[in-house]
């Protein structure tokens, strides 16, 4: 018996990941296995549960939106809920998640986890996406809307009254029916959870360990987890794993596959221990089989970063109302690299210098006349300054100086 085998559904989904994420074939090996085991779990708890550690801007918060992407729906914007814990660092602020009691500030306010937004990117998600969820979503919301119309319930308000409960009864059955057929799923993403409250992590407990919380909003909501995925993501131990990619720390650059295994081994002791540290042992106790550490990336892996964000503009231009070709030079791409990719923060500017430094050119290029439709256009960088060049009808000619759109 090959215990390494995995089915089908396994394998789509680890070439999901490995095609998207880029230099972490550990942690994805780790996730499939993950998933692997999801059968076996108590069905009252989440699907699975995952916390995301390591460097910033190795890629944690992008895999938690493909696995959103790959198991809700592959929309370009990833279908999950995403709450910014540094925003949740009071104990007051707790409130916008489960809700204020009856009487309170903001008890009118859903809560960022009833069950209606837990769902919300599962709908839109499939609406776009599945034509026959679109028409069963929209006859269930006439259903309703119908029933909630009918003079005779009130509104469902007059419990006395028999045709009330019977619509009542009547409404719920249709949307046990849709639900059972649909199955909605969520993947809810707690970004840099080591920068909220305790009172959040009690939360995350809950959901955890029981696979419910009951919100303080009227009505008491309970709201079930055991068709969610919940992904923790946390930077603790970035000032130790800084210390660690610096020469003089550990002696060597991020530069070949021995030593970059030998910083794997190193970042993932340094963020075991920080996590202890930081963390409750009730909490990591909950997701000690399903701790991935992300390693740090490396040149190649930095160049293969860049050929898939630029790989995305070049499709978003060949699409646009004026239609171009892209290319870049491999020296153009290693500026992007230098500029946009630091030790301590990793790869999180790169968004922001590939729009400055490509799609912001282009734009000066068509407003100013310089580009036209279906031009050729071909980035460059010698001597230390960036250079455009045009190609129409077999002419090609450099255009655009730097000053005129701030390169620096």
């Amino acid at each position: 018996m090959d215990i390494t085998r995995i089915g089908h559904k396994l394998e789509k989904l680890k070439q999901h990941l490995s095609s998207r994420i880029i230099g972490q074939p550990r942690a994805v090996e780790h996730i499939v296995r993950a998933f692997q085991r999801e059968k076996f779990k108590n069905p009252s708890l989440p699907i699975g549960a995952f916390l995301f550690a390591g460097p910033p801007g190795v890629g944690k918060t992008e895999t938690a939106k493909e696995i959103a992407r790959y198991v809700i729906g592959d929309v370009e914007e990833a279908p999950l809920i995403r709450i910014d814990c540094s925003q949740y660092s009071e104990p007051h602020q707790i409130s916008a998640l489960i809700g204020s009691p009856p009487g309170y500030i903001g008890a009118d306010k859903s809560p960022l986890l009833s069950f209606r937004n837990i769902a919300d990117p599962f709908i839109k998600a499939k609406m776009k996406l599945n034509p026959e969820f679109r028409r069963d979503h929209d006859k269930l919301g006439r259903k309703w809307e119908g029933l909630l119309n009918n003079k005779n319930n009130k509104g469902f308000k007059s419990a006395n009254s028999d045709s009330s409960l019977k619509d009542y009864i009547v409404g719920v059955n249709a949307y046990y029916e849709f639900e059972q057929k649909w199955k909605y799923k969520s993947v809810i993403l707690f970004d840099e959870v080591e920068k909220a409250d305790k009172a959040l992590w009690h939360i995350l407990l809950s959901i955890l360990a029981e696979g419910h919380i009951t919100l303080n909003s009227i009505g008491n909501e309970t709201v079930l987890f055991n068709n969610s995925i919940i992904v923790l993501t946390t930077n603790i131990g970035s000032h130790e794993l800084q210390r660690l990619i610096t020469d003089s720390a550990i002696g060597f650059k991020v530069k070949g596959k021995e030593k970059g295994e030998k910083l794997d081994k190193e970042i993932y002791r340094e963020v075991k221990r920080a996590l202890e540290k930081k963390f409750p042992p009730e909490l990591l106790s909950r997701l000690k089989e399903d701790i991935v550490v992300f390693r740090h990336f490396n040149d190649g892996d930095y160049m293969s970063l860049v050929d898939t964000h630029l790989g995305k503009i070049r499709q978003r231009f060949y699409r646009s109302k004026v239609p171009l070709k892209l290319s870049f030079t491999p020296e153009f791409k290693q500026m992007l690299i230098e500029k946009g990719v630091d030790k301590q923060y990793g790869a999180r500017v790169l968004n922001q210098k590939i729009e400055k430094y490509v799609v912001e050119p282009v734009s000066i290029g068509i407003g100013s006349g310089q580009i036209f439709n279906c031009d050729d256009i071909m980035f460059d960088f010698m001597n230390e300054e960036i250079k455009l060049y045009a190609k129409r009808a077999g002419a090609i000619k450099a255009i655009i100086k730097e000053e005129e759109f701030g390169i620096n």
